[in-house]
C-alpha cells in the first residue's frame, strides 16, 4: 500500500500466532483494497480433517473458501498484507483469549491482546463460550443436518404448523423451523455447563428451565422436547405468557404430547413466582421492557446460563430523544441522533450492550452474538450469559464491568429498567 495505510504491525508473527492458537470465531472489515467489506472466519470439519471456512462478502455476494487448519497462517498473512481496518479474533487456546485490531482516523492500526482471565476461573464457562462456532457450524461438504431434523415428524412441530405428518418442513414455516433449530444449537452448547451440576450417569441428572413470554411456546416445546426425549434428561419447565387462551392451548397440548415436566402459566414476566431457581433462561422477542424482566427474574433465580434474544428496544430511544438530561453523549452524537431512524438503531444497540454490562456486574460472563443471518429478521442477537466465579485472588471480575456500565449510562443519559431490577434484587425486595 503506498500510502501505508492499515498496515498491521508485524503481520506475519501476528497470523502465526492466530493460526497457531486456533479460530473460535473472527470478524475482519479489511482495508478497501482487499475489495471485500466484510470477512468472516470460523471453524468447521472436512472429510479431510479440521479447518476454517472464509467467507468473503464482496458487494451483495458472500465467498467462502475451506482452507486446512496448516494453511491457515499463509491464508491470514495474506489478508493481512491488503491491511485491516478493525478485527476481533477469539481463540480457542493460549494465554490470549481475544485479539483486537483497531485503526484511528490516520489509518494506524494497534493490535490489542486480552489475556484470558486467571486459571481458577470457571474453566467450563470458558469451554462454553468457546463452543458455538465448533457445535454450530456444521462441515461444508455435506448437507445441512438439524437437531430436530427434516424428514422426521414431531408431533408438537406437526400441531402447531411447521411441519406436515410426513415431517416435511411447510415452505411458509421454514424460517421458523431454522429459527428453532438455531436456538436448540446455543442451548446444546450450554448442556455440559448445566448438566455438571449432579452426579450420576446424564440421564438421571434434571435440568430446570423458564420461557419468559412463551407466546405459543414453540420454543418452550422444542427445548422440552429436545432436552428430555432427545438428551435424555429430567426436565422441569415452565412457559410464562399474559394471553390465558394461548396457555391452556399449550398446557392441553403438554398433556397430550405426555410432557408431564411441562406446564404454562398466564401472567405477566415481572410476577412470576414459579419456582425459587432455574438452571436455565429463556426469552425469543420478549418486547421491549419484557425482556428486561426475563433478565432479571432469570437473573434473580440464580440461573446457571442465560439465553435471549431481544426485541423492540424502545426504552432508550423514547430517552435519548428527551431534550433532558443533556448528558456528553447526546451533545456529542447529536447531529446523528436527531435522525429518528438512526437513533431508533442506536439506540437499540446500546440497550443490548448496557445489558450485557449490568449482566456482566451482576456475574456473568456475557456475549452478545448473531442468532440468525439478518436476512430472516433483524432481531438477530442473542444474549448469551454464563454464570462465572471469581479469581483465586477473591477479587470480583464483576466490579469493573459495573465500573464500566456506569460510565455509558452517563454518556448517554438513560435510566434503564434492567439496572433498576436488578439494583432492587440486591436489596432483598
Amino acid at each position: 500500500m503506498s500510502d501505508n495505510k492499515y498496515e498491521i504491525p508485524d503481520r506475519k508473527k501476528l497470523a502465526e500466532e492466530i493460526a497457531r492458537a486456533g479460530i473460535v470465531t473472527a470478524s475482519i472489515t479489511p482495508a478497501p483494497a482487499d475489495g471485500a467489506k466484510r470477512i468472516k472466519i470460523r471453524p468447521t470439519t472436512l472429510k479431510s480433517g479440521e479447518a476454517c471456512q472464509i467467507e468473503r462478502f464482496v458487494g451483495a455476494q458472500a465467498f467462502q473458501k475451506n482452507v486446512a487448519r496448516e494453511n491457515l497462517a499463509a491464508e491470514l498473512g495474506d489478508i493481512f498484507s491488503r491491511g485491516a481496518v478493525s478485527a476481533e479474533f477469539n481463540l480457542s487456546e493460549g494465554a490470549t483469549r481475544v485479539i483486537t485490531l483497531r485503526s484511528n482516523r490516520r489509518g494506524e492500526v494497534s493490535v490489542i491482546r486480552h489475556p484470558r482471565t486467571t486459571a481458577s476461573e470457571n474453566d467450563a464457562t470458558q469451554g462454553v463460550l468457546a463452543a458455538c462456532a465448533t457445535r454450530t457450524d456444521p462441515a461444508h461438504d455435506r448437507k445441512k443436518t438439524y437437531l430436530l431434523p427434516e424428514g422426521t415428524p414431531v408431533q408438537f412441530l406437526v400441531d402447531l404448523g411447521v411441519m406436515t405428518e410426513t415431517g416435511a418442513v411447510i415452505k411458509s414455516k421454514y424460517d421458523k423451523f431454522r429459527q428453532i433449530n438455531r436456538f436448540l444449537e446455543f442451548v446444546d452448547d450450554i448442556v455440559p455447563f448445566i448438566s455438571g451440576k449432579g452426579d450420576g450417569d446424564e440421564a438421571t441428572k434434571s435440568i430446570t428451565f423458564a420461557d419468559f413470554g412463551c407466546g405459543k411456546a414453540y420454543l418452550t416445546f422444542a427445548c422440552y422436547h429436545f432436552l428430555s426425549v432427545v438428551r435424555g434428561f429430567s426436565v422441569r419447565a415452565f412457559g410464562i405468557d399474559r394471553k390465558a387462551d394461548v396457555m391452556a392451548e399449550c398446557d392441553r397440548l403438554a398433556r397430550k404430547y405426555g410432557y408431564a415436566g411441562l406446564s404454562f402459566e398466564e401472567g405477566d414476566i415481572a410476577d412470576w413466582a414459579g419456582t425459587d431457581s432455574i438452571d436455565l433462561g429463556i426469552a425469543l422477542h420478549a418486547c421491549d421492557t419484557a425482556t428486561d424482566y426475563a433478565l432479571a427474574q432469570a437473573v434473580r433465580r440464580d440461573a446457571r446460563v442465560i439465553l435471549v434474544a431481544p426485541c423492540c428496544q424502545h426504552e432508550l430511544n423514547a430517552q435519548i430523544a428527551e431534550r433532558e438530561p443533556r448528558a456528553e453523549g447526546k451533545a456529542t452524537l447529536e447531529s446523528a441522533l436527531r435522525h429518528g431512524i438512526v437513533r431508533e438503531r442506536v439506540a437499540a444497540l446500546f440497550t443490548d450492550a448496557l445489558r450485557a454490562e449490568l449482566l456482566e456486574g451482576a456475574g456473568y460472563r456475557t456475549q452478545l452474538l448473531e442468532f440468525i443471518d439478518a436476512g430472516h429478521t433483524p432481531k438477530n442477537i442473542l444474549i448469551r450469559a454464563v454464570k462465572a466465579g471469581r479469581g483465586s485472588s477473591g477479587t470480583d471480575p464483576s466490579r469493573d464491568r459495573r465500573e464500566a456500565y456506569e460510565r455509558l449510562k452517563k454518556f448517554l443519559g438513560v435510566e434503564p429498567t434492567l439496572e433498576r431490577l436488578l439494583a432492587a434484587r440486591a436489596g432483598g425486595e
